[in-house]
């Protein structure tokens, strides 16, 4: 696919658009610091991207990061103090989730003085970010979208982000040769974290057309896609698809918000360690089939009529709906996935706090679920999971 801009934001998309041009986006910026996945640093793509960055730029500093967990504004504020101390202009942050928000985190922290910490909420940063690109490696979260970056705070062993003015990036660089490296597991919970993100912009109660329209197309894409990946993980082209369908859901997402699926995996995330978007995804369809059984059909039959096209004539929205639930229990079969909570170590015991604490918490995702919900749904949805 021809590399090009997308006129939805700042982003260049396709094979080998690492090495676009659009990336010298401003010639007035010289020196930039690298933040990338220390398991990327055998990758061929990954070298022959940061020589192309040599070539236009002066490299800084280029740091190579482990990953260990989801990140925290500890690991945010160490970092701050390595790249605060460089003369840069601007920041790339190559790898999944985790990475890309940290480089958003390096970003603001070099404009904006003080913690991390100090910048938790909404529109909390007052001083423009230092430009950051993102490439992605994994197909999942749409950092490169969105005007946010989730880390944990260890102390109150709570996750919320940074959000809203100043925190978006500059480029977001959707290279699928980047992804050809991604391990299977890391691939399925990119694409369900896709999954949550484009079926909870569709449904909730803060959806709109456009959010609709793109969450929709970003299931779509992604159902035919995510099997594809996961039977030859390099089909150059269902790679690409299903980067597309992440930024889709991305962009739906940043416009509606997130529901039930999306609550649940912050205390999943922070307390059981739990990977972001098998957090979020393990609960999407106890969720989906909880509320169609409360009466809600059209978000569903929606989304049905967006993946199954013509075959829906002459079908009323409660089959069409029926028929998403199916849909979406073989897209799971299809890539093997029968992860339960039980395997992280949550026990009965547990489900009652569990469901309290995100109920509590995360009471914004819970009002925006299509129907009410009280505790009680919450804690046998989490039951199913056991």
């Amino acid at each position: 696919m021809k590399t090009k801009l997308s006129f939805y934001s700042n982003v260049v998309f396709g094979v080998d658009s690492a090495m676009s041009p659009h990336l010298n986006f401003a010639p007035t910026l010289k020196s930039v610091g690298i933040l990338i996945d220390s398991s990327l640093r055998d990758n061929e793509h990954v070298k022959r991207f940061v020589q192309y960055i040599r070539d236009v730029y002066k490299i800084a500093h280029v740091q190579w990061y482990k990953v260990e967990h989801e990140p925290t504004y500890d690991d945010m504020d160490c970092l701050a103090l390595t790249f605060r101390h460089l003369s840069i202009d601007f920041v790339i942050g190559v790898g999944g989730g985790t990475v890309l928000d940290l480089a958003k985190g390096v970003g603001i922290l070099y404009t904006n003085f003080g913690r991390a910490l100090d910048y938790r909420g909404l529109d909390k940063v007052q001083n423009s970010s230092l430009p950051v690109v993102l490439l992605p490696t994994t197909a999942g979260t749409g950092s490169e979208v969105t005007k946010t970056a989730s880390f944990i705070d260890t102390v109150s062993k709570t996750k919320l982000g940074i959000n809203g003015k100043n925190v978006a990036c500059a480029i977001g660089v959707l290279d699928p040769l980047f992804l050809l490296s991604c391990p299977k597991n890391v691939s399925v919970f990119s694409g369900l974290d896709v999954l949550v993100h484009a079926i909870e912009a569709v449904t909730c109660r803060s959806s709109n057309s456009l959010s609709k329209l793109l969450g929709a197309e970003a299931f779509s894409i992604m159902h035919k896609a995510l099997p594809a990946v996961v039977c030859n993980p390099q089909d150059i082209e269902a790679r690409e698809n299903t980067l597309l369908a992440s930024y889709y859901a991305g962009l739906a997402m940043s416009m509606a918000g997130g529901g039930i699926s999306s609550g649940l995996s912050y205390p999943l995330g922070v307390d059981y360690g739990i990977p972001h978007g098998l957090a979020g995804g393990i609960s999407i369809p106890v969720v989906c089939n909880l509320c169609h059984s409360l009466g809600y059909y059209g978000g569903y039959a929606y989304i049905y009529d967006a993946t199954i096209k013509e075959r829906t004539v002459g079908m009323s929205d409660v089959e069409k709906s029926t028929a998403f639930l199916k849909c979406l229990q073989d897209l799971y079969t299809a890539i093997g996935f029968n992860q339960t909570l039980s395997s992280f170590g949550i026990r009965e015991k547990d489900v009652i706090t569990l469901a309290q604490k995100t109920f509590e918490g995360r009471k914004a995702n819970m009002d925006l679920n299509p129907v009410p919900v009280e505790i009680v749904d919450l804690e046998n949805i989490i039951r199913n999971l056991l």
